[in-house]
């Protein structure tokens, strides 16, 4: 349970975050946050792959999205992504035993660059 003050401060714990429902721009849910990915000098979030698909976890789908796309929506009680789900599966992705590919600068840039935003770190 959230405490007045978690509810009420602009940062959030990264154990909040991780399983956090992400609603597509109509408001379906289209997964979840499986991690966040962190800039390791400076602390910010730059990525955060997304759990789409699937059943308890198995035969999902991972998509790793630039941090600054999601936008935290008080009535939903998730995350925004400004996309619907055909493009957020159009975009880049791997499977569970891929993970690997999220510390690759190559498919980092090709994230950032089908979302066109800037890459942190």
């Amino acid at each position: 349970m959230h405490t007045e003050a978690e509810k009420n401060s602009a940062v959030i714990s990264s154990d909040r975050v991780e399983g956090t429902a992400v609603f597509d721009r109509g408001g379906k849910n289209i997964g979840h946050v499986d991690h966040v990915l962190i800039e390791k000098r400076g602390g910010q979030a730059t990525e955060a792959v997304l759990s789409v698909g699937g059943f308890l976890g198995m035969g999902d789908e991972k998509h790793c999205v630039p941090w600054s796309k999601l936008d935290y929506d008080t009535d939903l009680g998730g995350y925004h992504l400004n996309i619907d789900e055909d493009a957020l599966r159009e975009g880049p992705r791997f499977t569970s035993e891929e993970r690997h590919k999220t510390y690759d600068d190559n498919f980092r840039s090709g994230v950032h660059k089908y979302y066109e935003t800037a890459q942190v770190a």
